[in-house]
């Protein structure tokens, strides 16, 4: 479902945000080496969140996802553009005005059983979210409430979190989340070192409550399967940079942008044959010194001279599907650019 087919304003509203990280040879190791240019993670991101909508945000790792939902959620400092959230910009709030706000919005991180303290039990785990709050004793689920959410039983509430398998501690990270009974949720790798079997259970979990709670998520995977399934847009992100948005399901069958369609064609799917020409070359590039104009061009399988010097904007490829490639409309027909 597009953005379109949700009705009302964006929950979550991203416009030109960027985030970096510090230059080094700032200070007095200046004196040493020379600066380098600041990381820049995220670069000039646009994103928009509907009410109940489910937004998966794709790459490889190092393209700056985890940085995006962080920022989004002000765990990160932005150094440019504004965040939105129900209307109302985040950017420049206090601490106090955000701290409420961000009562509606939570974090499932991709390690779950890291983020639990081993000398709590799954009880304390859960309370300890609302003692962070100070949320008063009237206004909390108890454990047992809380574990039944997310599909487990109340004799999980007296275990420690080495007693968990990895799917029962996502699900404990997943209802410490649920706590606060937010609105949007950044749900970064919920699937990520579980089996199949743990896999389709929390993707199903996580849908289920979307249902029956609205709860809208920016859905942070290298799952291609998992968010064509349960995204209702899909955003590819690279080197910081959305490179493509679309609705999933076009997105998924026509990818425009070169990227997207190598990371397509990385996917095994019985009965159909993967493209050479499209395979992934060499790494990321570092995002602090990124290529010129397009980003994409140095592993590229399309590349032209333009994409060296130019880098490419956003263009309308499809209803509500944008894509930032020079030649998107040359490949999407079938002309042949490969070098």
């Amino acid at each position: 479902m597009s953005a379109a087919s949700y009705p009302g304003q964006p929950l979550v509203e991203v416009r030109g945000l960027s985030t970096c990280f510090g230059s080094e040879g700032t200070g007095l190791t200046g004196l040493f080496k020379p600066e380098v240019p600041a990381l820049r993670a995220v670069d000039d991101v646009d994103l928009v969140v509907m009410p109940g909508q489910i937004v998966g945000l794709v790459g490889e790792s190092g393209s700056g996802k985890t940085t995006l939902g962080r920022t989004i959620l002000g765990l990160e400092k932005p150094a440019g553009g504004d965040v939105r959230f129900a209307g109302r910009s985040l950017v420049g709030l206090g601490s106090g005005e955000l701290r409420l706000l961000r009562r509606r919005m939570q974090m499932i991180p991709q390690d779950s059983a890291a983020s639990l303290s081993p000398r709590m039990n799954v009880s304390q785990l859960l309370g300890e979210v609302y003692d962070i709050r100070r949320t008063p004793k009237d206004k909390r689920r108890s454990a047992a409430e809380l574990l039944s959410m997310v599909e487990l039983g109340s004799e999980h509430a007296n275990k420690y979190p080495h007693e968990l398998s990895g799917g029962q501690a996502k699900r404990v990270s997943i209802a410490r989340a649920l706590a606060m009974e937010p609105d949007f949720i950044v749900a970064d790798e919920p699937t990520s070192g579980l089996d199949v079997s743990a896999v389709a259970a929390i993707i199903n979990l996580l849908m289920r409550l979307r249902s029956q709670l609205r709860i809208s998520y920016l859905f942070i995977t290298h799952d291609l399967d998992a968010v064509a399934y349960m995204a209702d847009v899909i955003a590819v992100m690279y080197l910081g940079k959305i490179v493509e948005a679309g609705p999933a399901e076009q997105l998924a069958e026509a990818p425009r942008h070169p990227y997207t369609q190598s990371l397509m064609n990385a996917v095994s799917r019985p009965g159909e044959e993967r493209r050479p020409w499209l395979a992934i070359r060499g790494d990321i590039p570092s995002p602090r010194f990124p290529p010129s104009g397009c980003r994409f061009h140095t592993r590229c399988p399309f590349a032209q001279p333009l994409c060296r010097e130019q880098e490419p904007k956003q263009e309308e490829s499809g209803p509500g599907h944008r894509t930032a490639c020079h030649f998107w409309r040359e490949i999407a027909s079938g002309s042949h650019l490969i070098q």
